[in-house]
C-alpha cells in the first residue's frame, strides 16, 4: 500500500479550472492526469479483487472512448462496449 501511495503522490488527479480556461481545456487537462493515474493500474481496476464472477468494466477507457466518439454509453454497440470488459 505504501509503494502505491509513493507512486500516487505526485500526481494531481484534478486540476481545478483557472479563470478563462474553456470547458474543452478542463477536459483534457483530466483525461491527462487520469492517463498518468491508470499507468500504476494496468488492468483498470482500482479496488480489491469481488468475491462475485461479475465481469469488471475498465471505466475510464469506457469514458474516453465516448467523449472521443461523441457517443453516450448506452448508444455503444456490443462489440464497442464488449472492448472495456474485463472477463475473469
Amino acid at each position: 500500500m505504501g509503494r502505491i501511495a509513493r507512486y500516487l503522490s505526485p500526481l494531481k488527479v484534478l486540476k481545478y479550472p483557472q479563470p478563462g480556461d474553456t470547458g474543452k481545456e478542463v477536459r483534457d487537462a483530466m483525461l491527462e492526469e487520469f492517463d498518468k493515474f491508470d499507468k500504476h493500474f494496468p488492468d483498470g481496476v482500482f479496488v480489491e479483487p469481488k468475491e462475485t464472477k461479475e465481469p469488471k468494466v475498465r471505466f475510464r477507457a469506457l469514458s474516453k472512448y465516448c467523449a472521443e466518439h461523441g457517443k453516450d454509453p448506452e448508444d455503444l454497440t456490443d462489440e464497442e462496449r464488449e472492448q472495456f470488459i474485463i472477463h475473469e
